[in-house]
This record gives structure tokens, C-alpha cells and sequence, in this order.
């Protein structure tokens, strides 16, 4: 929420997109203050996966139901942001972790677009 407040002084948008899962919640976005805590953020009673986004398109969160988060953005955005939040490094293996664990849980599980996200992170 740092890293969107120097960004973004205005509103800001939060959209549901898990909604073929969820018809009744078709069409639900909010704007929403740029100063908003992640506490209150966190307050709202999201059931879905959301995106939190810019109305500039310069950076938007994706935030999941299996307890990770992806945010993408300009340059400029992404390096301030990894400048701000030192354990993206750890974040990055707790989620690889994560996605291990849960193939060895259902071998069935098809997990090849973690590595394929982790080289686009690393580059």
C-alpha cells in the first residue's frame, strides 16, 4: 500500500475476478481511497480473487485465494516496490515451496506456470 500511495494520490480500483465460479457476484468493483490501510482492505469480506489496480494501468495486485499475491507494474513502480518490502526474495521461495508441496500432495496437479512466473521474476 506504500508503494501504491506514492503512485497513485487518488482512487484506486478493487474488482472480483473469479466470477464464472461466482455469477452472483458479477459486476463488483469498487474505487477506493489510495489511502486505504491493508488492515481496512483486509476488513472487506472478499470470497473471490481480486485485483487491486490503477485507473493509470501502471501497476495492479492479484490477489488469490490460495493465500499468495502477484503485483505487476512499470519499472519504476517495481523497483520502488522491492525497495520498500525486503522478503520479496523469501516470498518468492515460500510461494515455489507452496506449489512443491501441493504437487506432492496431487501428483495430478499441473504446476508448470510456477516456473515459467519464477523465470519472469528473476528476469
Amino acid at each position: 500500500m506504500e508503494t501504491i500511495r506514492i503512485y497513485d494520490k487518488e482512487d484506486i480500483y478493487v474488482s472480483h475476478i473469479e466470477l464464472k465460479e461466482y455469477p452472483t457476484y458479477i459486476n463488483e468493483h469498487w474505487i477506493i481511497d489510495a489511502d486505504l490501510t491493508y488492515e481496512e482492505y483486509d476488513s472487506v469480506p472478499f470470497i473471490v480473487e481480486n485485483a487491486i489496480y490503477s485507473k493509470t494501468e501502471k501497476w495492479v495486485v492479484i490477489i488469490s485465494h490460495e493465500e499468495h499475491a502477484l503485483i505487476g507494474g512499470e519499472k519504476d513502480f517495481i523497483k520502488k516496490y522491492l525497495s520498500l518490502y525486503k522478503d520479496s526474495t523469501k516470498d518468492v521461495n515460500e510461494f515455489k515451496k507452496y506449489y512443491d508441496e501441493a504437487k506432492k500432495e496431487c501428483p495430478k496437479l499441473n504446476i508448470d506456470w510456477v516456473d515459467e512466473l519464477l523465470e519472469i521474476i528473476d528476469n
